[in-house]
């Protein structure tokens, strides 16, 4: 990741080497077989980092053929295997299909 493109001295992933814990929270909303994904807090091995850095870290881990931008943060996805509906609590989510 942290070759993946030039970085400068204040950019947090040029620091970033071997593997090391990603925590985010946030909150997921899901329905009529669209979800979307509000980030609200992030860190890189204990260390807060701006959305901007978790954006570049989810687009690098998740390019595919079908999405060869990756991920975005921002954009509502279709939910796969004809999920209709997520309900997320703390500890659990229950799936309706």
């Amino acid at each position: 990741m942290r070759n993946s493109r030039p970085r400068a001295w204040r950019d947090p992933l040029a620091y970033v080497t071997g593997s090391v814990e990603v925590v985010a929270s946030g909150r997921v909303t899901a329905d009529d077989g669209i979800a979307r994904v509000q980030l609200e807090s992030a860190t890189v091995s204990g260390v807060s980092v701006p959305k901007s850095v978790v954006q570049e870290l989810l687009r690098f881990y998740t390019v595919t053929p079908e999405r060869p931008e990756g991920f975005d943060l921002d954009e509502p996805f279709v939910l796969p295997a004809n999920i209709r509906r997520v309900v997320v609590r703390r500890g659990h989510a229950t799936i309706v299909q």
